[in-house]
């Protein structure tokens, strides 16, 4: 009976994390597009190639790190709502039930952390023609900007925040509880994770990249 929960708990976290990564993987590529076209609202009309340049910084930061806000809070619903997996016939104490909680929330946030790294890099260096300068006026994205110090540190950053919120989701679910006092806590809080972390992100990029 153990050994059925066990799999059905294992089941649960392939399907979740399936279902996670492919919502990541669709929220970066419509970001991307939206994303280079915020360049624009830095520097309308650059002048000299200094400020070019900055644009065209900004441009491919934006671009490789599109998708990290939503992403992050989608690795937050899955760290809320993971299953305990290959873990549950081991949790015949509350500690190792919340160990194995927390270990597969964590893999789910690695796993969707490369998930967004490796759709931005497709975009960036096989779609980038197709898929990103045709949604903006001016061809400020410049893929190979990818090697930048900013442009890597942001991209790094990023990858460390889907691992946080994850472990923040694992973490919420049980001090939120169940029924429909906990399920409303879980929403106000994803609404909360979204703006701050799209803020935070934001401030981030202007603050590296410009």
């Amino acid at each position: 009976m153990a050994c059925d929960s066990a799999e059905g708990g294992q089941h649960g976290f392939t399907a979740g994390w399936r279902l996670a990564a492919a919502a990541v993987i669709l929220i970066t590529v419509v970001a991307a597009r939206f994303n280079a076209g915020l360049a624009d609202f830095v520097n309308t009309d650059p002048q000299g190639a200094g400020q070019v340049r900055e644009v065209e910084r900004f441009a491919t930061g934006l671009v490789y790190t599109s998708g990290q806000s939503v992403g992050q809070v989608i690795a937050m619903v899955f760290g809320a709502f993971v299953p305990v997996g290959w873990h549950f016939r081991m949790a015949l104490m509350k500690r190792e039930e919340h160990s194995g909680k927390i270990r597969g929330a964590l893999w789910g946030g690695v796993g969707l952390a490369l998930a967004n790294v490796a759709t931005v890099l497709l975009i960036g260096v096989l779609a980038g023609e197709w898929l990103v300068r045709s949604a903006v006026h001016h061809d400020y994205f410049d893929p190979k900007l990818l090697g930048d110090v900013g442009v890597v540190m942001m991209v790094l950053l990023g990858f460390v925040g889907f691992l946080v919120w994850s472990l923040v989701g694992a973490v919420l679910k049980p001090m939120a509880g169940e029924g429909r006092r906990g399920t409303a806590i879980l929403i106000l809080s994803m609404l909360v994770a979204l703006a701050l972390n799209g803020f935070v992100n934001i401030q981030l990029t202007l603050m590296i990249l410009t």
